[in-house]
């Protein structure tokens, strides 16, 4: 099956976003950070408690509280922030050049301006589905992205993908729901 479209600012962002909510790494930088944040609080909540007393020290912890939450927003915006900056600089010179993406019985083609590159279907690892598009993970930690917004039947395209991770024993994961957080 074979695809053509014109990739967007928004989906090389939305797509980036998800393999960064997706990748281990950093999910685990993440939680360490706010990890390392509580400790702080806490070693700073006992010291106020030993040094002014029980009261001092629960306001403090009622003040940290909310600091937390607007904290991990506060990160969710700094690394959308940087995507965008990286999303921004693929596209400076990107004059709305086709993409095509054909699926044959051994390979992914791929054509994308000049750039063409065949990836073998044994490389993919699993295949998402999030509102905006799908997401093709290779062993390469590598994706391919494919908008919905220029695809003529979202339904075959998605039947087509599910039988594609079905034949390859690959997992299709619909995450419709997801959203950057």
């Amino acid at each position: 099956m074979k695809f053509e479209f014109t990739l967007t600012r928004d989906d090389l962002l939305t797509h980036q976003l998800f393999a960064t909510s997706k990748s281990k790494m950093i999910r685990k930088r993440r939680a360490q950070a706010k990890i390392f944040l509580m400790l702080i609080y806490m070693a700073t909540g006992f010291f106020i408690w030993e040094r002014s007393g029980t009261v001092a020290s629960a306001l403090f912890f009622v003040i940290c509280l909310p600091l937390y939450f607007i904290y991990s927003r506060m990160e969710a915006k700094q690394y959308k922030k940087q995507v965008e900056l990286f999303a921004d600089d693929r596209f400076k010179d990107r004059h709305n050049q086709k993409t095509t993406v054909d699926f044959d019985d051994k390979q992914i083609r791929m054509i994308d301006g000049d750039r063409e590159s065949m990836v073998p279907l044994s490389e993919v690892e699993i295949i998402y589905e999030i509102g905006a598009l799908y997401s093709i993970t290779l062993t390469s930690g590598q994706g391919i992205l494919i908008p919905k917004a220029g695809l003529a039947d979202v339904g075959q395209t998605t039947a087509m993908l599910q039988q594609l991770a079905e034949k390859l024993g690959i997992p299709y994961e619909q995450e419709l729901a997801w959203v950057w957080k």
